[in-house]
């Protein structure tokens, strides 16, 4: 019999708290005098319907021979063909900035920016320094007027919308089995229906618009595969960073979506940064998030072991190092794949209880070390990612404090900012930012020693690739480090990042990028500075 989420009592303390959540996310703008619209009251839905939920057992499929995997390659190598693709044309942008890229714009017109008291300021005399307009693939700074931060009543209705959406996808009612009783699989009793079940009514998707632009299509093929191979989705390879894994899934929901099918990821799709201690045998999403379906499937070998899908693959059909994210639902196209990516990030990222005790109890650490940080915040706060750590080995430009600080002193002049939430896995910066006199600088309490494999030594361009055995995923691997641990750690830093108003980083990294996606999802377009690369890179490359 399929099982309830939660006892009743359970979901209408969670219904209390989706409500106070909304508020606490609205605060932030509230403090600074800006009127917008009512933010996260779409997560709290979907969220409320999620909990309230009925999920089925989860479901073992032999695939001894491998048939099965290869049949779910070949669909998801038809449904990569067949989506609709948009242009830079149809991205929403002003005369004076218009799109290079199917990413997205966001802009405030220059005519309607204002000085400090309020005058109207010409377009030719604001600060060219100042970016008032951003495409997401080409540029990497983004700091309009602080009068300008409201977001558009419109784009939050379409993003209420979408979620509902991705739910109703999502969480397909259980066909009736025959004799009308209720089937013990669950929504699985008719899986390759249950997939189609909340779409467009054509077979063709919520992104398909029976146009030329998608390509080869999926019809033909739906035959040849198992109700198995239409429902499941990659997940990342187990050598990727938690943060990439993240990206990943949010991509993978869109690209189901897109198809009017399910994302419904295997129930070891999240083995290396899950553990036993922690998890149980839910090495998954669900270990940490309210489970993204009702539909739950495991795939084993013929050793008995479950089988893990590789999404890195997909790089493969584009011909390229990375993952193709220029696709949009029509109606939708004009916002850009970035607000399409994190629409789908939010809708995963829904903490569920015990992982909200965790954050709560994490937060309150950091407001007892520092009080002035009670979490919510109660100021205006820049969200700051600094990656060291295990990073070096991967040829990257890791700059020091005093390199990001001088983009935070530009938001402090701009929206007289000065206090700063610190995301790093070094404790030498977390040191010296707490010592700071310029601005207030707290970091969440975490054992960053974790991460440290020689970074402090490490050179701030280092020009070659290091070992694979250092990385923190591969030490999980070896039972070095509980991948759980590491992950919480990650979810924590995340989602507080999510939580300021303004963000500084590298989105060459995927925290970074996770954070400012999550931010924009709960707040429409947000100030933010990218010292390195933007948000993802045309053509494709979404995973930089």
């Amino acid at each position: 019999m399929p099982l309830a989420r939660r006892p009743q009592e359970q979901r209408l303390r969670a219904l209390c708290w989706c409500a106070a959540l909304a508020l606490l996310v609205d605060f932030p703008t509230r403090r600074a005098g800006a009127q917008r619209t009512d933010v996260g009251a779409h997560d709290c839905t979907t969220a409320q319907q999620r909990r309230a939920a009925l999920l089925s057992p989860w479901r073992a499929v032999a695939d001894e021979s491998g048939e099965l995997w290869e049949q779910i390659r070949q669909q998801d190598a038809l449904e990569y063909r067949a989506r609709h693709r948009i242009s830079p044309d149809e991205i929403a942008a002003p005369a004076s900035c218009p799109a290079q890229s199917v990413c997205g714009v966001w802009a405030v017109e220059p005519a309607a920016a204002k000085g400090e008291g309020g005058e109207m300021v010409a377009a030719d005399k604001i600060e060219e320094a100042v970016s008032t307009c951003v495409d997401l693939c080409v540029g990497k700074v983004f700091l309009p007027p602080a009068d300008a931060l409201v977001r558009s009543r419109e784009e939050a209705e379409d993003a209420a919308a979408f979620q509902q959406l991705l739910f109703d996808l999502q969480f397909p009612p259980p066909p009736p089995p025959p004799g009308g009783g209720r089937d013990a699989g669950g929504a699985l009793a008719d899986a390759d229906g249950a997939a189609r079940a909340g779409g467009s009514g054509d077979g063709r998707g919520v992104f398909a618009d029976g146009g030329g632009g998608g390509g080869d299509s999926s019809t033909d093929a739906e035959a040849s595969v198992s109700g198995e191979a239409a429902l499941l989705r990659p997940a990342a390879s187990p050598l990727s960073g938690f943060g990439v894994t993240m990206v990943y899934a949010a991509h993978n929901l869109a690209k189901a979506a897109s198809a009017a099918r399910i994302w419904a990821p295997t129930r070891h799709s999240l083995d290396v940064w899950t553990s036993e201690r922690w998890c149980g045998e839910e090495r998954n999403w669900g270990c940490y998030f309210l489970p993204p379906s009702n539909i739950s499937i495991e795939i084993h070998k013929a050793d008995g072991q479950p089988r893990q899908l590789d999404a890195e693959r997909e790089g493969l059909y584009a011909g390229i190092d990375g993952i193709a994210h220029d696709f949009a639902p029509p109606h939708l196209a004009h916002y850009g794949t970035m607000w399409l990516q994190a629409q789908c990030l939010s809708y995963i990222w829904q903490p569920n209880t015990r992982t909200q005790a965790y954050l709560h109890e994490i937060r309150s650490q950091m407001g007892r070390i520092k009080g002035a940080f009670e979490f919510p915040f109660q100021h205006l706060t820049i969200g700051m990612h600094i990656r060291r750590g295990d990073s070096f080995m991967a040829a990257r430009w890791m700059p020091g404090l005093e390199t990001f600080l001088e983009e935070a002193r530009r938001m402090k002049e701009r929206y007289a900012v000065r206090h700063i939430f610190l995301s790093t896995d070094c404790d030498d910066t977390a040191r010296a930012c707490a010592a700071l006199e310029e601005f207030e600088c707290t970091t969440l309490p975490l054992e960053r020693g974790l991460y440290d494999v020689g970074a402090r030594q490490a050179p701030e361009h280092n020009p070659t690739e290091s070992a694979y055995d250092q990385w923190i995923e591969r030490r999980i691997q070896l039972g070095e480090v509980d991948g759980s641990v590491a992950a919480l750690h990650a979810i924590a830093e995340i989602d507080t990042l999510a939580s300021c108003d303004f963000i500084v980083g590298r989105l060459d990294s995927a925290i970074s990028r996770l954070a400012l996606m999550l931010l924009s999802a709960r707040r429409g377009p947000r100030p933010f500075v990218s010292l390195d690369k933007p948000w993802a890179q045309p053509p494709f490359a979404l995973i930089n």
